[in-house]
C-alpha cells in the first residue's frame, strides 16, 4: 500500500530527520513543527499557523507541541483532493 508521504516523495524528509541522529531510519511517532514543514513542503509559520487553528492534529508534551506521524498522514490523505 502506497501512502501519501510516499507519493508525495515525504519519505526522504522523514528518513533524513531519523539519520542525522546517526541511528537506523525509523520512522518517528511524533514530528517537530519544523520537520512537518519540512516534510509538507511549507514554511514554518504556516504549519504554526495551521496548528493554532487546530486544523493541524498536534499533542502537547509539556511545553512542547508535536504531530503524530499517523494523524499527519491521515490529515494529508484528508486533505487531498480525489476528483
Amino acid at each position: 500500500m502506497t501512502t501519501p508521504f510516499v507519493q508525495a516523495g515525504c519519505v526522504t524528509a522523514l528518513e533524513n530527520a531519523t539519520a542525522r541522529r546517526g541511528h537506523v531510519a525509523v520512522e518517528p511517532l511524533l514530528l517537530r513543527p519544523t520537520q512537518v514543514a519540512d516534510v509538507l513542503s511549507i514554511s514554518r509559520t504556516k504549519v504554526y499557523e495551521l496548528l493554532k487553528s487546530r486544523e493541524l492534529p498536534s499533542v502537547t508534551i509539556g511545553g512542547s507541541v508535536r504531530v503524530p506521524t499517523a494523524a499527519l498522514r491521515q490529515w494529508v490523505a484528508a486533505q487531498t483532493d480525489v476528483t
